[in-house]
């Protein structure tokens, strides 16, 4: 994990979550100015899914109390589910529990980030694509790319889901600022 660094207290910062069962990655933005980022990573041997769970929480929690911003500025983005559960067969049920445990995570996560206090955006893993790559097909192997050259992160072939989450997190910022625009906050540039 890349440490926290101290930024200045009167701007938003964006906190983009990709939630996964094995690992969930997590990104920490200043603008496109990264300020955290980092990959936890919970297999099978922590013990029971809930255990799981409760493990991605308390890292959250744990982030979120060590962050150099005031938490009321932040906005956590989490990824909306999407499971491709296909067509009926021998995978299907492992697939449909695989979807239920990852439902279960993004909620308790969400729990967790409201209970702290920051506001949640749930946003679409085409929109994320789209902030970071520029079109909302992108394979993991371009996420990557972008998140090394645009964002500076250094990032491994396996972290795919950090790049994931700064994709989050620039979407969220996107979106908000739309919403600013159609609120008549911004001007329409």
């Amino acid at each position: 994990m890349a440490a926290p660094q101290p930024a200045p207290a009167n701007r938003r910062y964006w906190l983009g979550v990709d939630p996964g069962l094995a690992a969930t990655g997590y990104a920490l933005l200043d603008g496109e100015k990264p300020l955290a980022w980092g990959l936890w990573r919970c297999g099978p041997d922590l013990g029971s899914e809930e255990e799981r769970r409760a493990e991605y929480c308390a890292r959250l929690r744990e982030l979120l109390a060590s962050l150099a911003v005031p938490l009321e500025a932040v906005t956590v983005a989490l990824e909306k589910q999407f499971v491709a559960t296909g067509r009926p067969g021998p995978g299907a049920q492992r697939r449909a529990q695989a979807a239920l445990g990852l439902a279960l995570l993004r909620g308790a996560l969400e729990q967790a980030a409201r209970e702290a206090g920051v506001h949640v955006v749930h946003i679409s893993p085409q929109a994320a694509k789209r902030a970071l790559v520029g079109h909302g097909g992108a394979e993991k192997r371009a996420m990557l790319q972008m998140a090394r050259l645009r964002l500076g992160l250094t990032l491994q072939a396996q972290e795919e889901h950090i790049a994931d989450a700064a994709g989050l997190a620039l979407a969220a910022q996107a979106q908000a600022r739309a919403d600013a625009v159609r609120q008549g906050e911004l001007p329409c540039r």
